[in-house]
């Protein structure tokens, strides 16, 4: 993985519009030309690089432009929510997290703590699976419908004892989440941590993100999870609007 990388920082540096061939990417990683070509090849696969033909020159390829513009897109969202996020907080006095979707997980990428509400199980970069968390709940609802089946085709697996793991309550679930906007979650993730969450858009109206609200269940009754999931829609549209999203049917 190592020295894929180091042929990637490579062409990006070196390669120039033209790109690199096999003995000048061999040189400059200090590899045998066998080793470069095996590795070049697995990311010609991957679409990290491209190989011309006429030329037998390496350059960047389309992925890694794919892979530059979400972590702009989660720069960017990173930036539009945290005031947001940060009023949300002190309204809530719980802590508030913004997360993001990838595949059957998702991932924190913002984590603004309540003083007075220390959730340690928690930090940014943290993966979770889709199924048990109010966030996945959240984008999920508002997902195509074939994402939903793809994650319950994967499985439903129980991480408490309160997680929905019937395919068809999980399905009434979501329903429940987009006639309310926003999701809930009973410890199904951790026990004694309660949540709430609501979808962020983009200006297509396709769910890219969303902010969480967790803390102890003594401090998170259902009613106040309700109360609590109308402020963070609120929250979470006006994050939208500042993303190019015109409200419609999802408010």
């Amino acid at each position: 993985m190592q020295r894929a990388l180091t042929l990637l920082r490579i062409v990006a540096r070196e390669g120039g519009n033209g790109g690199l061939g096999l003995v000048a990417l061999s040189r400059l990683a200090g590899l045998h030309k066998t080793t470069v070509y095996r590795l070049a090849s697995v990311l010609v696969t991957e679409g990290f690089l491209v190989r011309n033909p006429e030329t037998d020159c390496y350059r960047l390829g389309l992925a890694v432009l794919d892979l530059g513009s979400s972590y702009l897109g989660n720069l960017t969202l990173r930036q539009e929510a945290l005031p947001y996020i940060n009023d949300l907080m002190k309204e809530a006095d719980e802590t508030v997290h913004l997360g993001v979707r990838d595949g059957n997980a998702v991932i924190y990428i913002e984590k603004v703590q309540a003083p007075a509400n220390v959730i340690a199980h928690t930090r940014i970069g943290q993966r979770e699976s889709v199924h048990v968390t109010a966030l996945g709940k959240a984008l999920l609802a508002f997902s195509d419908p074939a994402d939903v089946e793809e994650v319950i085709a994967g499985g439903l697996p129980a991480r408490t004892k309160h997680t929905v793991t019937v395919p068809a309550q999980f399905r009434a679930v979501l329903e429940e989440v987009r006639r309310n906007g926003y999701a809930i979650n009973l410890e199904e993730n951790h026990e004694h941590i309660n949540a709430v969450a609501a979808p962020i858009f983009d200006h297509s109206g396709k769910p890219i993100a969303g902010i969480v609200v967790s803390g102890l269940v003594q401090r998170l009754p259902l009613a106040r999870l309700r109360e609590l999931g109308e402020r963070t829609k609120v929250a979470a549209t006006a994050i939208s609007r500042q993303m190019g999203y015109i409200c419609g049917d999802h408010t």
